[in-house]
């Protein structure tokens, strides 16, 4: 199986992606909200192995946030298309 996005890859790709986002929310209207939620390094589990059925990792504080925002998706009211994009985002800072 080919990774798509390795390790050395990632956060230029996500930075392309944040920028391209950035672009294309200050001249189109295309979400009424967005959420970005980051880390400032990658998490050190110390095995890897393709994932199977049996695979276990431990749950990730960027995974708890993620899950957090999609409930907030998910059960916000329904109610007219806004002006702005909200933007919601989380972030650790390093040495914080």
């Amino acid at each position: 199986m080919k990774t798509l996005c390795g390790r050395r890859s990632f956060s230029p790709q996500a930075r392309s992606a944040l920028e391209y986002y950035s672009q294309l929310l200050s001249t189109e209207h295309v979400f009424e909200k967005l959420y970005m939620i980051g880390w400032d390094r990658f998490f050190q589990l110390g095995y890897h192995e393709a994932g199977k059925e049996e695979q276990k990792n431990p749950p990730l504080l960027p995974e708890v946030l993620a899950a957090a925002a999609a409930i907030d998706f998910f059960t916000a009211p329904p109610g007219p298309p806004q002006d702005e994009v909200q933007i919601l985002m989380s972030a650790r800072q390093s040495g914080r």
